[in-house]
């Protein structure tokens, strides 16, 4: 697939394009990718009204996913933010060794769903369409907003499991660029009031 967010806009820019949308777009992120440049890709304001995040499917390698998962934090943010879990190999490795990769696994996501794979058969009809994405990303929400905490929000960014939300709005339109220019410069204005 596309290693550069750029290149993944410019493919997806011309397949929404296209007179024919797909149904269904899968996009794998070769091995070590992390996931959250792609979904920030379908968040932009051009594919926004026409696709949404589904889910995030993360393929663990349960025969060789303890030694590698100490060194490359890639590997512990598609553990982190996926929506499914694909155990696979499990052909290959006692049952004990499979439930020792869940332990780990539900370390780092402890809401995801795993479904255990021999050379990553999963059932089709579960992982697609499942919408559960924009179920977290809800429920994420309701939660911050749920909290009474009787101060401004902004000291409880932990709790929302590092995310940040910020709202404006403009009777302009809205530069992408310079939209992403200020999303990757956020660290350094959130003490700012705008």
């Amino acid at each position: 697939c596309c290693s550069n967010n750029g290149d993944l806009r410019v493919a997806v820019s011309k397949l929404f394009n296209n007179n024919t949308l797909p149904e269904y777009l899968i996009i794998e992120s070769t091995g070590i990718g992390d996931p959250l440049p792609i979904v920030k890709t379908f968040m932009r304001p051009e594919f926004i009204r026409q696709a949404r995040v589904d889910s995030i499917v993360t393929v663990v390698d349960v025969e060789n996913i303890q030694d590698s998962l100490s060194d490359i934090s890639v590997i512990k943010n598609q553990i982190k933010f996926a929506d499914f879990i694909l155990l696979n190999k499990c052909d290959r490795v006692p049952e004990q060794a499979v439930n020792t990769v869940r332990a780990l696994i539900r370390e780092f996501n402890n809401d995801s769903r795993m479904l255990m794979t021999v050379k990553c058969s999963a059932p089709l009809e579960v992982i697609l369409g499942a919408r559960v994405y924009a179920e977290k990303m809800i429920a994420l929400q309701h939660n911050h907003h749920s909290d009474n905490c009787g101060h401004g929000c902004d000291d409880h960014n932990e709790s929302n499991h590092g995310f940040i939300s910020v709202a404006f709005s403009s009777n302009k339109l809205l530069d992408p660029d310079k939209f992403q220019d200020f999303l990757q410069n956020f660290d350094n204005l959130q003490n700012h009031h705008f």
